[in-house]
């Protein structure tokens, strides 16, 4: 019988010990693996979010009244029935110096208005402006027939309208351009209709709510243009969506490191446990392993014959545990609101490559004190 065929022959031997082994390997990679997944995760929640935005500046009176949110992230508050700023204020955030560095800056004005016998709270806003800044709404202005609106994704549901019907705002029949795809944000209670059209529903002219304000980001300067836009705006609140990412990021950083230190302590204990397994193994078999040195096996035999048993754990509790962690990050991202889960595949080879390193490792002194029994001890001992 070979040096392989003696160390899986201990191990089915040693069937509770082995199984401990593998067990705490499983522990650690697995560990390893959904740690780094699910912080990976919320970065690229985070970037996907900022991208999805369009706009990465905001613009808002310093009315509390109103909380806009952009997921679960608040970039600020508005007030649809007190005062608020102007239509009229557009021409004063396009004048600021670095004006050529805005792509996009769209109105926005929230009212309600009775539609088909319910109240229902309006986006109103330039409809052209707003399909280039959020294209991934897939609505067309020129669709509709003239004055139209969209629905979103609720509001059709409640009133059971679908594109190309009609709706009755304030007694005025009115086509439906469309339905806006759910985003999972206020925009599906809402329905979006031009900003002079819901100024006229509402009986109001030239409100307005806030102002989203998509600037060029190559090299972007976001804060001269947030402090720009402050001192043309004095009575607003003007908030950068890169400040409010940011807060989050901290976050995320530190729940990245305290992932690290748990990893770190599991991987430890684990350390101190496969050793104490390994030798305790070794320790059950002094007889045996006198028996083999004194027939002749060598010293590396010897130790070669424990460190291939560990390797042979640590490699199948890796990678159990490593598939493990893959498909636990699933069942976790709902916890943390992730869209998206990544799994990096670095990741993954690492918490192999580190559980079997960590297995081997531990079990290498208990493997060279093996190799250094004498014969006439271990009978002796016995």
């Amino acid at each position: 019988m070979g040096i392989a065929g003696i160390s899986l022959k201990n191990l089915f031997r040693r069937k509770v010990k082995s199984f401990f082994v593998l067990f705490v390997v499983f522990i650690i990679s697995g560990s390893i693996v959904a740690f780094t997944s699910v912080s990976t995760s919320l970065e690229k929640d985070i970037a996907d979010k900022l991208d999805r935005f369009g706009a990465n500046i905001l613009v808002v009176p310093e009315v509390d009244a109103l909380t806009i949110r952009y997921g679960d992230m608040v970039l600020g508050s508005t007030s649809v029935s007190g005062e608020s700023i102007s239509y009229a204020d557009r021409e004063k955030i396009l004048s600021i110096p670095l004006k050529e560095r805005i792509a996009s800056l769209l109105p926005v004005y929230y009212a309600s208005a009775k539609t088909d016998g319910r109240e229902i709270t309006f986006m109103g806003t330039d409809l052209m402006e707003l399909a280039k800044m959020k294209p991934w709404w897939s609505f067309r202005p020129d669709e509709g027939g003239g004055k139209a609106v969209w629905l979103g994704s609720e509001v059709s549901r409640i009133l059971g309208k679908k594109a190309g019907d009609r709706v009755s705002v304030q007694g005025a029949p009115v086509n439906v351009g469309g339905v806006i795809p759910p985003t999972g944000d206020k925009e599906d209670y809402m329905i979006v209709a031009g900003i002079r059209d819901l100024w006229r529903w509402s009986g109001t002219e030239n409100r307005v709510s806030a102002f989203e304000v998509s600037a060029l980001c190559k090299d972007c300067p976001v804060e001269d243009i947030v402090s720009q836009i402050s001192g043309a705006l004095p009575g607003a609140r003007v908030t950068s969506i890169r400040r409010v990412v940011e807060t989050r990021e901290n976050t995320v950083n530190q729940l990245k490191k305290f992932a690290l230190a748990v990893a770190v302590i599991i991987a430890i204990i684990g350390a101190m446990v496969i050793s104490v397994s390994i030798s305790a193994s070794v320790a059950e078999r002094t007889k045996e392993i006198g028996i083999m040195r004194a027939i002749g096996f060598r010293r590396s035999w010897i130790l070669n014959i424990v460190l291939l048993e560990a390797g042979i754990l640590s490699f199948l509790g890796a990678l159990l545990g490593s598939l493990s962690g893959v498909f636990s990050v699933y069942f976790i991202a709902p916890a943390f609101d992730l869209e998206r889960v990544v799994i990096p595949q670095v990741a993954v080879m690492i918490a192999v490559g580190a559980g079997i390193l960590m297995g081997l490792s531990a079990s290498f002194r208990p493997a060279i004190k093996a190799s250094r029994l004498d014969p006439v001890e271990a009978f002796r001992n016995e």
